[in-house]
């Protein structure tokens, strides 16, 4: 048996964070943000530490987080992904957003970019391209 859609994973998370009535924008930042958690749920705290900033905290800043209700989200599905799908290998590397139906459907098809690797991979391309931007 394969691995669980990936698309079908992510719209699951996701779906709590925006409403049935958000923009294209706002699903988009949402999908950063829970794409961002997918990749950091394999790692450590201290390196989790290390990814967050790159990896979630510049979408963070497009909400209000009164309370602090999104943070505990962005937290409750890092867990999701340590937990219930620890022995996924896949990294999400992109996504694609596209409408879904005739032209007057609101609807939207996730399609998933990921590829399997281990963690220590993933996180040496991440700090690359951490180190490149600070330089740019």
């Amino acid at each position: 048996m394969g691995l669980p859609k990936l698309s079908a994973i992510i719209t699951e998370l996701a779906l709590p964070l925006y409403g049935k009535d958000a923009s294209e924008g706002e699903m988009k930042s949402v999908l950063n943000i829970v794409c961002g958690c997918w990749n950091l749920g394999p790692f450590s705290e201290d390196d989790r530490a290390k990814l967050r900033p790159l990896l979630i905290a510049p979408w963070l800043d497009h909400f209000v987080d009164p309370g602090g209700k999104l943070k505990e989200e962005v937290d409750r599905i890092i867990q999701v992904r340590a937990t219930d799908h620890v022995h996924d290998p896949r990294f999400i590397l992109n996504y694609k957003l596209e409408p879904f139906g005739d032209e007057r459907s609101d609807k939207r098809l996730l399609q998933i970019v990921s590829f399997p690797m281990p963690p220590t991979d993933f996180k040496s391309a991440a700090m690359k391209n951490l180190s490149s931007a600070m330089e740019a």
